[in-house]
């Protein structure tokens, strides 16, 4: 079947067109959308699963992350102890601290 260069053209135009809106449909409009206040999820989730885990079975890194989860966690929950007690401003710094 002998077809002309514009057919050719036009068919493989058309081609292409067809596969960009595919594309588009299939990988940029399925994108989750994310809140602002979802933004730290994964992360807290992540040291979640940490603090749970068993400390044997964790690598070098995973004990390090553990750690460091576990006192920032032990910081957020000392935090109103020291507001409370009237030993920070309203920055939760100390007395006397200068930022």
């Amino acid at each position: 079947v002998a077809l002309s260069n514009e057919t050719i053209l036009m068919l493989c135009s058309f081609g292409f067109a067809t596969l960009g809106i595919v594309l588009f449909f299939l990988i940029l409009r399925n994108q989750p959308k994310q809140d602002d206040k979802d933004e730290h999820t994964d992360r807290d989730n992540y040291g979640d699963v940490l603090h749970q885990a068993d400390v044997a079975t964790l690598n070098r890194a995973q004990r390090r992350a553990r750690a460091k989860y576990k006192m920032k966690q032990a910081r957020r929950d000392m935090a109103p102890a020291v507001v409370a007690r009237g030993e920070g401003d309203e920055n939760n710094m100390p007395a006397g601290e200068v930022q």
